[in-house]
């Protein structure tokens, strides 16, 4: 039976979890399936994901607050709480994430 109330997508998108204290810690994962709601991520089971983090997506440049559903070995379910497009704005809680995702782009701060 089908929980979700919208459609799940398969992907294979590039991110980065910026989780803890002020979002300093980090791990790379992958989006396995994408919804409106949220996401299904493979990410080593070695983090310790906290109730809420935020995901950058390395592809798009967009940086989503989520929360943590579920986790089960190398995945983890979490519900999209805001989303940030950071070719516009900073992430309110982390500078180092736009930075992060310029880099990545090969853009500079203005």
């Amino acid at each position: 039976m089908e929980r979700r109330s919208s459609a799940r997508t398969p992907a294979n998108i590039a991110v980065r979890v910026f989780y803890g204290p002020g979002l300093k810690l980090w791990a790379d994962a992958t989006i396995r399936d994408l919804s409106t709601g949220g996401a299904k991520l493979q990410i080593s089971d070695l983090y310790q994901l906290g109730a809420f983090f935020t995901v950058l997506n390395l592809v798009d440049g967009s940086a989503h607050d989520v929360s943590l559903r579920w986790q089960r070995s190398e995945l983890a379910g979490v519900s999209f709480l805001t989303r940030y497009d950071l070719n516009l704005d900073d992430h309110p809680r982390g500078d180092h994430i736009r930075d992060v995702w310029l880099s990545f782009s090969g853009q500079t701060r203005t």
